[in-house]
């Protein structure tokens, strides 16, 4: 993923992060399932990921700041954040702009 595609992520509107039983899921609600899966299992990385997306954190601000918290390189993040953005989208997500928003 490069930047502009990192940068244009929009996460979908009624999509709710729930813990149940110490399990992370990503719920549809019926503003979200029309274009993204009812429901899927998340891990807690991914969930971490998603918190702070949903909190208006840019990827950036989300990269720099876990690889300060984590003591480790900014990279090591970067390629963990765009493999859950990519597994998301994968599933069925729809974590970037339509084409037509963006013209």
């Amino acid at each position: 993923m490069n930047n502009e595609e990192r940068n244009n992520i929009v996460v979908p509107k009624g999509i709710v992060l729930v813990e149940v039983a110490g399990e992370y899921m990503l719920v549809a609600t019926r503003e979200g399932r029309e274009n993204n899966p009812y429901c899927r299992q998340i891990n807690e990385n991914a969930a971490y990921f998603w918190d702070l997306l949903t909190k208006g954190k840019t990827p950036d601000e989300i990269i720099s700041e876990t690889a300060k918290d984590a003591a480790v390189d900014d990279d090591v993040i970067r390629k963990s954040f765009d493999e859950f953005i990519e597994k998301l989208q994968e599933q069925g997500y729809q974590m970037t702009p339509k084409k037509e928003d963006n013209e």
